[in-house]
């Protein structure tokens, strides 16, 4: 058999193989690196819009409104309940949610304008 007749790798192919394999590999980390990272934002921000959403439903429902402002936190997340009374005889709720994310404070914000039901006055008789 002469030696001109093996089909065969050179030293050099394969580490230029290797080497783009090597590239090929750490482009596929870097994106999975940040396709987690916009996952967890986009997790923090739904359950942050979910307690705003829940805040909200509390304050424009029949009597709560008249509890005035408020705070709470549950886990990372702090919220606050804003009420102000609006010269057209509406009240607008506004609830701000923070919560830390990479060494940075992030906030949702939702607010709406809503009528507080009047009670009845007693009439006498």
């Amino acid at each position: 058999m002469a030696r001109g007749d093996h089909k065969a790798f050179t030293l050099l192919e394969v580490l230029v193989a290797s080497t783009i394999l090597g590239i090929g590999i750490l482009g596929v980390l870097g994106a999975f690196s940040i396709s987690m990272r916009a996952s967890s934002r986009a997790m923090r921000l739904d359950e942050a819009v979910t307690i705003a959403q829940r805040e909200m439903e509390l304050t424009t429902s029949a009597g709560m409104a008249a509890m005035g402002p408020r705070k709470g936190n549950q886990d990372i997340f702090q919220w606050t309940v804003d009420l102000a009374d609006r010269p057209d005889g509406l009240t607008m709720a506004a609830v701000s949610v923070t919560w830390p994310q990479r060494g940075q404070m992030q906030q949702y914000r939702l607010a709406e304008i809503f009528s507080v039901p009047q009670e009845p006055e007693d009439s006498e008789e």
